[in-house]
């Protein structure tokens, strides 16, 4: 009896051995197991964060770039979209455009001329045109009727006739930067340039842009150099023509005034359609002289050309 029970008694040792050693191992490998799930959480985790943090870097990369690449022109509103615009003229819109004819024998110092109010402006020849190298300051058409000063913004927006402005309603920028003009002003039958000179055609425009050189440069070889007047870097700038654009910005049908120092505008005498006409634009940032359509109430310079 007593090597049965001694018998049993070992084996029920060695048992509880071996059970106690796979209770072990079985606990050991759920931590491990669990130790190695718990980096990989955490790793994927990590991954997610930094994806997402990097999106949002982009993003307000992308918004810090569109807000630079758009700049001032964000503000305008105007789908220039301050780009270089150039019409295509068919055969047959050349035909119909206004004859432009200038004398090849104009003499290279054109001298001075001088407007209604006694205004008095310099010229220049550039090719076979000749420019005044001052935006129109005048306040009376060619037969001596006042061209209303409309100071008020709503008043500016609604109107149909011609009417003038100075940037801001200061009178004080006017003896730089000359005074803005809706387009019906441009059109009006009273003249508003001074006798044997016009607001030049659409192809008035054209002929100055090709013969200096196209849309690209044409921009640079008429604006006045340096940033006395044009805003920093002022692109471009030769003035090698001789033109001397200045940045006089221009009046919103809104009847708030935009960019002086920044772009220059000028109207034509061409209309689009029956609400829009054709101008020139140059900008600080570009040398190209772009021309474009927009809202005949808008308030643009005026540059006339002798006949």
């Amino acid at each position: 009896m007593k090597k049965v029970f001694l018998c049993l008694l070992i084996i029920s040792i060695i048992t509880g051995f071996s059970l106690a050693g796979c209770k072990a191992e079985t606990a050991s490998e759920v931590i491990d197991e669990e130790a190695v799930e718990e980096p990989v959480e955490e790793t994927v985790v990590e991954e997610e964060v930094i994806e997402e943090g990097e999106e949002v870097v982009e993003e307000e990369e992308t918004a810090v770039g569109t807000e630079e690449e758009t700049g001032m022109e964000t503000e305008e509103e105007v789908t220039e979209e301050e780009g270089v615009v150039v019409e295509e003229v068919t055969e047959e819109e050349e035909i119909a455009e206004e004859e432009v004819v200038v004398s090849d024998e104009i003499a290279e110092d054109a001298g001075t001329v001088t407007d209604i109010d006694g205004n008095v402006y310099h010229t220049v020849t550039i090719g076979t045109q000749v420019w005044m190298l001052e935006n129109l300051k005048v306040t009376h058409y060619r037969n001596g009727d006042s061209i209303p000063n409309v100071t008020d913004g709503t008043e500016w927006g609604n109107l149909k006739t011609g009417a003038y402005c100075n940037y801001n309603n200061d009178p004080n920028n006017a003896s730089i930067y000359g005074r803005l003009y809706n387009w019906y002003v441009v059109i009006d039958s009273r003249k508003i340039c001074p006798a044997g000179w016009h607001v030049p055609t659409y192809k008035d425009w054209k002929i100055l842009e090709e013969y200096l050189g196209g849309v690209p440069i044409a921009g640079g070889k008429i604006k006045e150099a340096g940033t006395v007047h044009w805003k920093s870097p002022n692109t471009g700038a030769t003035n090698e023509s001789g033109f001397t654009a200045l940045p006089g910005g221009y009046r919103r049908f809104t009847g708030k005034f935009y960019f002086i120092g920044y772009y220059g505008y000028w109207w034509s005498t061409r209309a689009y359609d029956v609400h829009n006409a054709w101008y020139n634009y140059l900008g600080y940032i570009y040398s190209n002289l772009n021309r474009y359509f927009y809202s005949k109430t808008l308030g643009f310079s005026i540059r006339c050309v002798k006949d």
